[in-house]
């Protein structure tokens, strides 16, 4: 009999180092969690365009809009715009000659004078909805947004955790008081595994094992 026992010794020390192994490999195919976006100086590109400065994360940060219920906060922006400054001599209010002006007179006409715009600031904050879709709400304290458009590029949802295939584990009869071993894999719509217990005839009471092949559908 001893050498039955070190038949089942083994077949527990194979099953533990199946299990160990692979829950370790599930562990590291797990997605990473996406660390904290480091501070990020702005970036003035060839085209003119902007690539805003990023501070540091601040999860305390307080939109300028009202958010809609359920929603959840992704990025606040903040764009300052300074409007283009108006050629002098063309504006449509240009002073027009009468007879005696200074024109008649050989004097140039005085050009209006122009008064830059002040710059502009313009609010934006990322949102994302119950349904995992993503809305831009945009704001300015200093007129009103009359128009805008939110264009989708890419897909927002998150990365989906990997399949499990296999499956492990020890089963226990504690009527026959016999133990077994059985692992499964998943292939496609199929799952396939195998199973080792112990036999205990109620006649002579030692042990022997037996063995079998499992398939089905997985629904």
């Amino acid at each position: 009999m001893t050498w039955i026992w070190k038949i089942w010794a083994g077949l527990a020390t194979l099953l533990m180092v199946f299990v160990l192994g692979t829950g370790l490999g599930w562990r590291l195919r797990q997605p990473k969690q996406q660390a904290p976006e480091k501070p990020a100086a702005e970036v003035r590109q060839p085209d003119g365009s902007l690539i805003l400065k990023r501070p540091a994360q601040d999860p305390t940060a307080k939109p300028a809009q009202q958010i809609p219920t359920g929603a959840v906060v992704e990025r606040i922006d903040q764009v300052i715009v300074r409007p283009s400054a108006p050629v002098p001599g063309t504006s449509a209010e240009e002073t027009a000659p009468t007879i005696g002006s200074l024109p008649e007179a050989g004097l140039p006409l005085p050009l209006p004078l122009v008064t830059p715009c002040p710059d502009l600031r313009v609010d934006l904050t990322l949102i994302r909805l119950g349904d995992q879709s993503q809305r831009v709400i945009a704001s300015s304290p200093d007129g009103t947004v009359v128009g805008g458009v939110d264009i989708p590029v890419s897909s927002s949802e998150p990365p989906s955790s990997p399949e499990l295939k296999w499956s492990a584990g020890v089963a226990f009869s504690p009527f026959k008081r016999t133990w077994g071993l059985w692992a499964t894999r998943a292939v496609g719509p199929f799952a396939v595994g195998v199973e080792v217990e112990q036999v205990r005839p109620a006649l002579t009471g030692s042990a022997t094992y037996d063995g079998r092949v499992t398939a089905g559908l997985r629904f």
